[in-house]
């Protein structure tokens, strides 16, 4: 199960997130959604390979991949959770295709 920096929230495909990226920090904190999750979606070669695992979220206008620490199996403080889905989207999207803007 991989979870929420410092929760026990786990996480879930179409989770409402909040999230900051390295490379767009003037940007501040960005809304999102959780497209992707190791061990729940189907696996993805991009996203889980030598050991390692991404969660894939995407905001507004852009999709990014956020590893999942392989020993405390969490994201990193910078993926917020807001809260579950509330619209149905709780499966990935049979034609799911990840295009990392990162």
């Amino acid at each position: 199960m991989i979870t929420y920096h410092g929760l026990s929230v786990s996480v879930q495909v179409g989770d409402h997130v909040r999230f900051k990226t390295g490379w767009l920090f003037w940007r501040g904190w960005q809304a999102g959604r959780v497209e992707y999750v190791p061990g729940l979606s189907p696996p993805h070669p991009q996203l889980e390979h030598k050991g390692l695992c991404w969660v894939c979220l995407r905001g507004a206008d852009l999709q990014l991949a956020v590893l999942v620490n392989p020993d405390s199996r969490q994201l990193s403080k910078s993926v917020r959770f807001v809260q579950r889905s509330d619209d149905g989207f709780c499966q990935i999207p049979a034609d799911f295709d990840f295009q990392p803007d990162n």
